[in-house]
Formats: C-alpha cells, sequence, structure tokens
C-alpha cells in the first residue's frame, strides 16, 4: 500500500522516473517500523534490521531467549543461547543443552569429575563416578559413604568380602579383622587393606592387626584376652585345652570325661591321674582320692591265666616279668610263655619301653605243651635267669632254667629236666644263685606231693644239659623260695606245708648234685599263703603273707614285725629294698583283692598306703629303681597288668 502512494505521489508531482535499482536502493533505506533500524542498516551490517514491520526486532533490541524470535538480529539459534550447537530443552529437541548459557556444558562434551558440574549433560551426579549412588568423600566429593568413585562395587551398601584385602563397604575395618578386635589370624599379619582390587590405594584408616587371632568371628577372641576356663573356649588363643588350666594333659571334671582320667585339682600340674604320688606329700598326686594311696595305671595288656609277676634290673632298666597261658601286648598275642617288660629308670611312669620274649616267642597255641604255674626270676648283670614249668602231653612234667642275655642279642639258652608220669601243676617255683654261680631251681606243689629240684651252672646253658637234679615225694607245699643267706654256703628252702598250714624251712648243699632236703624249723604259729626271700638284699629278708594273724609277717634275724592288712588277710606279698637306705616297701594283696604297700623297717615300724585299680588284684610286686627315685608296683588281675610309680619317701 506504502508503495502505490509513493510511485503515485511521484507521478503527480511530475518528478523524474526513479529506476527500480535505484528503488531498491532506496526500499532497502527505509524504517518502516520506525524503530530507527533500516533495512540496509545504513551500510553497517550490524545494524540492519531483519524484521522491519516490527519496531520490537532490531539490533539493538533485548534478546528474549527461547521465544522462537531472532528479536536482536543476530542470525543465531534462538534456542542455543551458548552457541555450542545443542539447543535448549524448549526448543522439543531430542538431545538438549542442560546449561545454555555455557558453551562448554552439551550432551558429549567432556566431563571433568567432582567440579560438580554435570558438563556433558548427562543428568548424573559428578561426585558419583561410578554410579553407584553415593558420592565421594574427600578430597573429591561432599561424600561419606564410597572411598572408591572408580568401582561401583565398593561403597557403604556393598556386602563386605572378608579377607580378600578390599574394604568393600568402605568402613575403615581391616578386612582381615572381621571381628573388629584389633588382632588378625597368623597368616594375615602384616597384610594391608585397600580401597580398589588392584593394591593401589591404600585404606587410610585401616589398622594392621596384631598377632594374632584364633577366631575371627568373635571380638572377645585374641591372643592376649582374658581366658574363663572351662568355657570350651580358647579366648586367649593359647591353643591350651579349655579344660586343662594346668597343662598337665588331664582335663578337669566339667569336661564330663571318665572319672579315671579327670584332674582332681586342675591349678596344680603336679597332680593328675598321672601323677608321681609322693607318700609324704599330703596332697592327692594321683587323683586317686586319698594323698596315701597310689594309683595303679593300665599298662595296655591283655592276659590269660597270668601269673607270678616278678620284678627285677639291670645297668639301665627295670624290668618286671609275668607268665601266662596267653599274653596280648597290645600289638602282639604270645602263647605259654613268660614276658619281659621294661621301663625307664628316671621316668619309669612313662610306661613300658619296650617288651623282651626272654622264654619264648610263640605267637600261635602250641598245643603240644601247656605252661605250668610258678614262674620266678633273676634280673641282674645283663641277663634273665628264668625258672618256669611245663605240662607235656602223655602225663609229663618238666622244670627248667633259661639264661637270656639282655645285651641285644636275644641270645636264650635253657636246661630242663622231665620227669615221666607226673602231671600236676606247679603252684610256685623258686629260683636262687648261690656264691659260686650255680643256678638251682625248686618247683613244688600241693596236688601229688612232687617236689622237683634242678641245678645249672654256666656250662649248661650251652650244652642243655642239667649238672643236678632231685625230687621228693610225699612233699605237698603250696609255696617254697630259696635264698643263699645261710652265711655258711647252704642253701636254704623255705616252704608252706600245704597239710598243716605250717611254715618250714630247710637246708641242702648247693654243691651236690643230687642234695637231700634237711628240716630246720617248722613254725605252726606262721600260715603263710606266699613267702618272699629278695635275693638282692644285703641280709636275709623273710616276708611271709600269714593267713592266721591278717597280716605280713617280716622277719630280719631275730627282729619280727607284724604289718595288718584287714580282716580277709594276705594272699599274696612281695618286697623291695632301696639301694642306698635300706628302706623296706613290701606290698600284699587281701583275699578282697585289694593292694597295700607298707614302707619302712623291722625295728622302727612302717607306714601304710594302698594302690587303688580299676581291677580286682591277684599279685604284686614292688621295685625301687637304681636311682632310688622312685618306686614302681605291679599289680596283676585276673586279665589285667596294672603299674603304680611313686615318689620314694
Amino acid at each position: 500500500m506504502r508503495l502505490i502512494t509513493t510511485l503515485a505521489i511521484l507521478g503527480i508531482s511530475g518528478c523524474t522516473w526513479v529506476g527500480q535499482d535505484d528503488y531498491d536502493t532506496r526500499l532497502k533505506q527505509l524504517d518502516d517500523d520506525g524503530d530507527g533500524y533500516t533495512r540496509d542498516g545504513g551500510g553497517d551490517d550490524t545494524q540492519v534490521d531483519c524484521d522491519d514491520s516490527n519496531a520490537d526486532i532490531n539490533p539493538g533490541a533485548e534478546e528474549t531467549w527461547y521465544d522462537g524470535i531472532d528479536s536482536d538480529c543476530m542470525e543465531d539459534d534462538d534456542y542455543d543461547k551458548d552457541l555450542d550447537g545443542y539447543r535448549h530443552e524448549s526448543s522439543g529437541d531430542s538431545s538438549v543443552d542442560c546449561n545454555d548459557t555455557d558453551a562448554g556444558i552439551f550432551p558429549g562434551a567432556t566431563d571433568t569429575w567432582y567440579d560438580n558440574i554435570d558438563s556433558d549433560c548427562a543428568g548424573d551426579d559428578d561426585f558419583d563416578q561410578d554410579g553407584d549412588g553415593k558420592q565421594a568423600g574427600p578430597p573429591d566429593g561432599p561424600g561419606t559413604e564410597d572411598c572408591n568413585d572408580l568401582d561401583a562395587t565398593i561403597n557403604s551398601d556393598a556386602t563386605e568380602t572378608w579377607y580378600d584385602g578390599v574394604d568393600q563397604d568402605c568402613d575403615d575395618q581391616n578386612d582381615y579383622d572381621k571381628d573388629g578386635d584389633g588382632y588378625v589370624q597368623p597368616e594375615h599379619v602384616g597384610l594391608t587393606t585397600y580401597w580398589d582390587f588392584e593394591n593401589t590405594e591404600v585404606c587410610t584408616g585401616c589398622a594392621t592387626g596384631k598377632t594374632s587371632d584364633c577366631d575371627d568371628e568373635d571380638a572377645t577372641i585374641y591372643l592376649g584376652a582374658e581366658d574363663t576356663w572351662y568355657d570350651g573356649i580358647d579366648s586367649d588363643c593359647m591353643e591350651d585345652d579349655d579344660y586343662d588350666q594346668d597343662v598337665d594333659g588331664f582335663q578337669d571334671a566339667s569336661a564330663g570325661g571318665p572319672v579315671a582320667v579327670q584332674d582332681c585339682d586342675d591349678t596344680d600340674e603336679d597332680v593328675s591321674p598321672d601323677g608321681l604320688e609322693d607318700l609324704v606329700d599330703f596332697r592327692d598326686l594321683d587323683c586317686d582320692g586319698a594323698f596315701d594311696s597310689v594309683r595303679a595305671q593300665d599298662q595296655g595288656m591283655t592276659l590269660v591265666d597270668g601269673h607270678d609277676l616278678r620284678a627285677g634290673e639291670d645297668s639301665t632298666k627295670t624290668y618286671f616279668s609275668v607268665a601266662g597261658a596267653e599274653i596280648d601286648t597290645g600289638t602282639t598275642a604270645y602263647y605259654d610263655t613268660a614276658l619281659g617288660f621294661y621301663y625307664s629308670f628316671t621316668a619309669p611312669q612313662d610306661g613300658i619301653q619296650d617288651v623282651t620274649t626272654w622264654l619264648s616267642s610263640l605267637t600261635s597255641d602250641p598245643g603240644a605243651f601247656n605252661l605250668s604255674g610258678g614262674h620266678d626270676v633273676i634280673i641282674d648283670d645283663g641277663e634273665i635267669l628264668g625258672a618256669t614249668g611245663v605240662l607235656l602231653t602223655g602225663s609229663n612234667r618238666t622244670l627248667g632254667i633259661t639264661r637270656y642275655q639282655l645285651d641285644g642279642t636275644g641270645t636264650r639258652e635253657s636246661a630242663t629236666e622231665n620227669l615221666t608220669s607226673v602231671s600236676a601243676d606247679f603252684d610256685d617255683i623258686a629260683i636262687g644263685v648261690d656264691d659260686t654261680g650255680v643256678v638251682h631251681a625248686f618247683g613244688c606243689d600241693s596236688s601229688i606231693g612232687r617236689l622237683h629240684y634242678i641245678q645249672a651252672s654256666s656250662s649248661s646253658f650251652s650244652t642243655g644239659i642239667l649238672t643236678g637234679a632231685n625230687n621228693w615225694t610225699s612233699a605237698l607245699y603250696s609255696s617254697c623260695d630259696v635264698h643263699f643267706f645261710d652265711g655258711t654256703g647252704a642253701g636254704t628252702l623255705g616252704v608252706t606245708d600245704a597239710a598243716t598250714g605250717e611254715y618250714v624251712t630247710f637246708t641242702f648243699d648247693p654243691t651236690s648234685a643230687a642234695p637231700d632236703l634237711t628240716e630246720v624249723t617248722r613254725d605252726a604259729t606262721l600260715t603263710p599263703l606266699d613267702l618272699d626271700y629278695p635275693w638282692f638284699a644285703s641280709e636275709l629278708t623273710e616276708v611271709l603273707a600269714d593267713e592266721v594273724n591278717s597280716a605280713v609277717v617280716v622277719i630280719q634275724g631275730s627282729d619280727e614285725a607284724l604289718i595288718t592288712t584287714g580282716a580277709s588277710g594276705p594272699v599274696n606279698t612281695a618286697l623291695a629294698v632301696h639301694p642306698t637306705d635300706g628302706t623296706l616297701f613290701i606290698t600284699w594283696v587281701n583275699g578282697d583283692g585289694d593292694v597295700g604297700l607298707a614302707y619302712g623297717d623291722v625295728v622302727g615300724g612302717f607306714e601304710t598306703a594302698t594302690i587303688s585299680t580299676q581291677f580286682t588284684a591277684l599279685e604284686a610286686v614292688p621295685w625301687v629303681t637304681a636311682t632310688g627315685n622312685h618306686v614302681m608296683i605291679g599289680v596283676l588281675g585276673t586279665n589285667e597288668l596294672g603299674m603304680a610309680v611313686i615318689a620314694a619317701p
């Protein structure tokens, strides 16, 4: 409309005609909207009015962003204020600029973590690089729950995997100290805890654990913790038995073990079922219920018809010997034999060291013969001298003497005599050595009354030929022993007359090949069920298990002492002598199977103690070790063998 008017005016006024180019030029110089800006900007491109129909649009207008109008005629994108090529969300584009005032922020920009700027418009937490929902802690971020912002598996909500060296849950706790008591298991001492699996970021709050922790599930258990005894928990990690406070190898009764192995005082290492009883110490050192009682420990042997337990020693060991139809040592069973077993001089309480099959080594029943009752030994000077009897088929009985060398060679030599048509078992057998070294043996029985005697010189063992023998009929003797303390060179045989019960002694000439017996004494006041003349004593000591007096009778010369053994009376007795002070140690077994021990001398009297067993005893024999420090008491039951050891009082 304006163009027509202008042309009309020009035509009416008669002005000079204006060409098209001039017209176009003049047209650009117009300011139709009156905003002070022309269409050509007066030759300045920065002043061109991009919309001369709207006075609000010109180079000098204030731009209102995101209204779709280029108000300042800058010809830029009204939805891209920061000119980074990414438009504001109001544009409706699918990929929008999350901060259109900063050209460094747009989708795809390189994000610098922990500057609190979402440079790439990803919409994530700039302090949570691993995207685990937990902000990084100082110095990177303000968080307190993520100690490794490069690994989404490491944060305060993560499940801790113990002992892999990584603090997954960021609690600043040593990964090798699960219970948090400051102690770690021995294999983890000195190991470092990290905040990453590459072991490059050390957990600064995780202390290195101290040694050592034996239970990393319980904070009250570690090395040095206070231990509460008998609760079954090794709180101080000492690896000791919680029921063995005194560390003597035996548990307190609270452990619930068998009574026989319970420690009756678990605060005293000297006191235990294996304790060495000292009869002058008022503590019950072996836990058998009394300080003046000694416990006989089972020796692990099983016997059939075990009998005649004896004792002796060589230069280094204490030996005991027992005969039986079968003796099972726990590893081997031997038949119809006598077996030696020895103990250490210095520590006999440690038990049997080894066994010696000095008579025979039969590991099956021989069938053709049986070992008879009776058995006696002398163990001295590196050898065992043993007397035994054998019952052969065909009503024959033999009495033999065996010499066994203890030098390690195991040399065994024997000489025997056979009595035909004599089948009665021996009740007792005795052995003795005279002043010339000749060995004498007697076998007595109370059934047919055939007393059997043999003798052997040193050459007899190599030839197998005895140097003497004799036998007597009508000699009903239930027990017998022999000695050579006469002083005249004569031998003395002591017996119990089975017909009268009297104690009878005989002398004989040991130099005779077939000696006669001369009766010397017959005492009707004594009825010994057992008698013992210890060959190792320095003077004759007669020890008798006297049934009439219910006592053990001890006789030395003209002196005599009675040791009361109880109403049931003694059925077995034996004696040992202390090697230095001469103290006598006498054992007995009464009719009830109880074992007693007496120690002292005939003139000054005797103190007594009891030997406790877990079985009914039949025999007992004492021995004092060569050191004089220990007294050993072997106890024989129907099938059992026990040993008590005490400190020599």
